[in-house]
């Protein structure tokens, strides 16, 4: 699919999906023989390829949060956070709602009661 950019923050932001779609790709289509160095190649380059996707998108560090807290300015004046894993959506909404940083409220490690928790008997 071919998507038209009609500005210059646009053509950015989509040169820097497509350089992190580029560095993803070329892992899965290397044979086994080349794949330690695919693995290589992608440790070097995925992470300044995530970086400008950051940078076009704006997103920035939260001041003072360990690594790997991001912040964006929304369009009320606020600050919204993103989580940094799948499961813990629900901190970065408090932090957003409270306006506080995300790194301040308690993480609830959903994931591991995920794997550790029983499965629910089935109803017959």
């Amino acid at each position: 699919m071919v998507i038209a950019a009609d500005t210059d923050a646009d053509a950015r932001l989509l040169s820097a999906i497509g350089a992190l779609q580029r560095v993803a790709g070329a892992v899965f289509e290397v044979s086994p023989e080349d794949e330690a160095s695919a693995r290589a190649t992608f440790l070097r380059d995925w992470p300044p390829a995530l970086a400008n996707l950051r940078r076009e998108l704006g997103l920035a560090p939260v001041p003072s949060a360990p690594f790997g807290y991001f912040q964006a300015p929304l369009r009320d004046g606020t600050t919204g956070y993103f989580q940094r894993r799948t499961d813990d959506c629900l901190q970065a909404a408090i932090a957003s709602c409270c306006q506080i940083p995300p790194h301040l409220v308690p993480d609830l490690h959903l994931h591991s009661s995920w794997t550790t928790a029983p499965l629910p008997p089935i109803a017959s």
